[in-house]
């Protein structure tokens, strides 16, 4: 089987995209592992790239999201003005994903420009 890897995509970002922005809402099992490979990338080329990157992940490397695509259809939603944040944020809460949010002590933030 075929997967497309993130580095794949990165690499296709920085061929077609010199010197632009790009923001990539990343809702996949393995979601996290795409701004882990934006930050190998940018520490293996001397933090010099092509491309200002910004990720919004529905997981933590190396953790995997569910099944459900809950960040695309809360995206969707906003998208459409019909995201009713007392509903539809209560259920976003009870993911996986936020669970292991709240049981996390420390985050990391890491910013490229």
């Amino acid at each position: 089987e075929e997967w497309l890897k993130h580095n794949d995509i990165i690499e296709l970002l920085e061929r077609k995209f010199h010197g632009g922005k790009v923001w990539a809402l990343v809702d996949c099992c393995h979601s996290g592992g795409f701004g882990e490979a934006v930050m190998e990338k940018c520490n293996a080329s001397n933090r010099s790239l092509n491309v200002q990157y910004g990720c919004i992940m529905s997981t933590p490397a190396p953790y995997t999201a569910g099944e459900e695509w809950t960040m695309t259809e809360c995206f969707i939603k906003a998208f459409r003005g019909e995201l009713q944040c007392s509903k539809d944020l209560q259920y976003l809460s009870k993911t996986p994903c936020s669970i292991l949010n709240e049981n996390t002590t420390h985050a990391t933030t890491n910013t490229i420009s």
